[in-house]
């Protein structure tokens, strides 16, 4: 080995495989303060930036842009690189704790409460799969009401057009895999989902249907939570950055798949969340995620 590289004082073992335990364990704890100080030093940037919620996000952006020109090749830097990012959105995090809900709403969109009209009718094109999903879904909606449609289509309108609270469509299935079109619908009429069931068919198979809504209500995370978003990435590097974001975070990839978009493919990942890291991880996606479109935050049965 190198002489570069200083040797530890460690008593003598027979078993090589702990000596380098111990060695690498003495690496931790002298690296240990070292990145908590890097972390510091990035966080800094934010006092410059903006004093107080919301944030200045185009000029943090920017400022990280100048900061993190490229992502290196060597694992080792390129850790350190995402490593960068996170520990950014955690100090924003630590910085601003009541910023939680705002930027929950900038992502899942401003929340207002229904009209009177609209307040628990839930449309649905209705037969005998979406009549199991409607009782299922809806239990926690009080005088919850139905509204029946022939359409896909005009079950979106509905809830878009604030004419219903909720609308429940069907997203994927052991048949059909996942529904590209619907969640075309769901991204172009910006729909976010609530709740998800699975209804089994005669053929033991089954159909995952979504209950819809305009906006979500911010809400406290909980370990059982999902996070749900679609992605059409400029470059595929961009996938692979967000799935090791999503790791440092302690988030499992629960669900990924893609299909054609409206403009290009596109990504569908679902992430069974840490709750202690949700606040870094969705200021992640809002500073440096420009290409991905949430829809929806709901519990995972």
């Amino acid at each position: 080995m190198s002489g570069d590289f200083r040797s530890f004082a460690l008593p003598m073992q027979d078993d090589v495989t702990e000596t380098v335990h111990q060695n690498l364990a003495e690496l931790d704890r002298r690296l240990r303060p070292l990145h908590a100080a890097r972390a510091f030093h990035l966080g800094e940037l934010i006092f410059e930036i903006s004093p107080e919620i919301p944030l200045d996000y185009e000029a943090m952006l920017e400022r990280c842009e100048r900061l993190f020109p490229e992502r290196s090749t060597d694992p080792y830097l390129c850790a350190q690189h995402y490593a960068d990012l996170l520990s950014i959105c955690c100090e924003i995090a630590n910085a601003y704790p009541q910023g939680y809900e705002h930027i929950f709403s900038h992502l899942f969109g401003q929340y207002q409460a229904p009209s009177a009209q609209a307040q628990g009718r839930v449309a649905y094109v209705a037969n005998h799969y979406t009549e199991q999903a409607f009782m299922e879904l809806t239990v926690f909606i009080k005088q919850r009401r139905v509204a029946y449609f022939h359409h896909f289509d005009d079950v979106c309108q509905e809830v878009n057009n604030g004419l219903c609270e909720y609308g429940i469509l069907p997203i994927e299935s052991t048949s059909a895999g996942l529904m590209a079109g619907l969640f075309r619908q769901i991204e172009l009429y910006s729909l976010q989902i609530c709740a998800t069931c699975r209804v089994t068919s005669a053929d033991q198979g089954y159909t995952t249907f979504a209950l819809v809504r305009k906006a979500l209500p911010p809400m406290q995370p909980e370990q059982q939570h999902c996070l749900d978003f679609l992605c059409t990435p400029t470059d595929a590097s961009d996938i692979s950055e967000l799935i090791a974001i999503a790791g440092l975070c302690s988030h499992q990839v629960l669900h990924a798949a893609t299909y054609a978009g409206r403009e290009s493919e596109t990504f569908r990942l679902r992430l069974g969340i840490c709750s202690q890291r949700l606040y870094p991880f969705l200021l992640y996606l809002l500073l440096f995620c420009a290409d991905i479109t949430p829809i929806g935050f709901y519990l995972n049965k």
